[in-house]
Parts: C-alpha cells; structure tokens; sequence
C-alpha cells in the first residue's frame, strides 16, 4: 500500500520524499512530513501548499501545518506539513498528494542589497556609441538602507568613466528612490580593437567586451 508524492519548487528547498506507505493502527501514527526551506534571502509571499485532488479519498488525510514566521509579518522562511493517513487499513495505490512552494526575494525586510544588472553586451562598432548600465538594488530612503557600489568604467584596463556629476574614474554609487540606478557608459571611436570592462561591486562584472 503506497501513494506518491509531487512537488513544484521555485528559490526553496524540500526535504527528500518520493513516495509514502501507511501501516499501523488508524488515527494514530501512519504520517510523514514533507518540509519547504526557502534559499538565503528570500521568503515565502505565498504560503506553500497541499493539493489533495490526486487522492481517491481527501477524508483518509488529515494535514498539520508547521510555519517559521509568517506571510503577514513577511518572514515566512519555514513550512512544514505532517500527512496522517488515518485509515491504514485502505488501499492507497496510485493516490498522488501534491505541493507548490514558490519563494520570493525578501524585498520588504532586505537591507543593503544588490540584485542584478542589465547592460547590452553585443560587440560595439569602431564608431563608438552609447549604452545604458542598468542596477537593481535596495533604494536609498529613510525606511531602508541603501545599497552602496563602486562602478567603473575601463579600456584596456583605464578607466575611461565619466560619472553623472561629471565626475570621472571609479566613484561610489548608491541606488536611488525606485531600486533603479542607470548610468550611460559612452564607448568612444577607435580605429584599432579595443577591450572595454564595467567593474561593478558587488555586482559580478559584466563579460569583457572587445570592439
């Protein structure tokens, strides 16, 4: 007697259970647990779920929920689920119980944090142009912590940055009101191949771009 277990994950991760089988004495000790565990700065918006649809008897099941935290004060990082069978003696074959455990970064209680970049990596023309940097971060107001980095702008290995302020070389920058900073990176014209690199930390650099 044995039933199977599925399971759709995003940013979490769960505990090994691929199948179950029940035994023993009804009502009493026939359960497994089935556990979801968010990755490093992230939280579960969106308790985890149980989908009973798959069972041939959703009455055979009863379900206990486990949290650490939780979605109203937006720290829920821990859910677990204890399954009882509570009728051993019935055939379970081919009844599947289902979970859904999707976790979202931790906007609201992050401090500090760089998330990710965008900037158009294709070959640049000897002619020169102009590209955006895009990063996303934590923005700087008075109810979280802004999240400091230090761009710079380089051809072969000089810097070449002319900053907003019209500052030049490597400067600090901090995410502004929104999550968003952008900066234009002005590529000049060459007559011969050049290497171009943005050196941003936190963020990881982007690949070396040669002309």
């Amino acid at each position: 007697m044995a039933g199977r277990i599925i399971t759709s994950t995003l940013n979490c991760t769960e505990n090994t259970l691929s199948s179950y089988s029940v035994s023993g004495v009804p009502l009493t000790t026939s359960s497994f647990t089935k556990t979801f565990t968010v990755v490093n700065n992230h939280i579960f918006a969106k308790p985890p779920s149980i989908d009973l649809s798959g069972v041939s008897d959703k009455n055979s099941y009863s379900i206990v929920i486990n949290d650490t935290g939780s979605v109203a004060a937006a720290n829920l990082t821990v859910r677990s689920f204890v399954v009882t069978y509570t009728h051993p003696l019935k055939q379970v074959v081919g009844d599947v119980i289902a979970f859904v455990a999707s976790a979202e970064l931790d906007i609201a209680n992050s401090v500090g944090k760089i998330y990710n970049y965008n900037l158009d990596e294709t070959w640049v023309k000897a002619d020169g142009t102009t590209r955006v940097l895009t990063i996303f971060g934590d923005e700087a107001d008075a109810n979280n912590a802004a999240a400091d980095l230090t761009v710079d702008f380089q051809r072969n290995n000089s810097s070449i940055r002319i900053a907003p302020d019209g500052s030049t070389g490597s400067g600090t920058v901090v995410i502004p009101a929104g999550g968003v900073y952008q900066e234009d990176l002005v590529f000049p014209s060459t007559a011969n191949n050049k290497t171009f690199k943005v050196i941003a930390v936190p963020v990881v650099a982007p690949a070396v771009t040669p002309v």
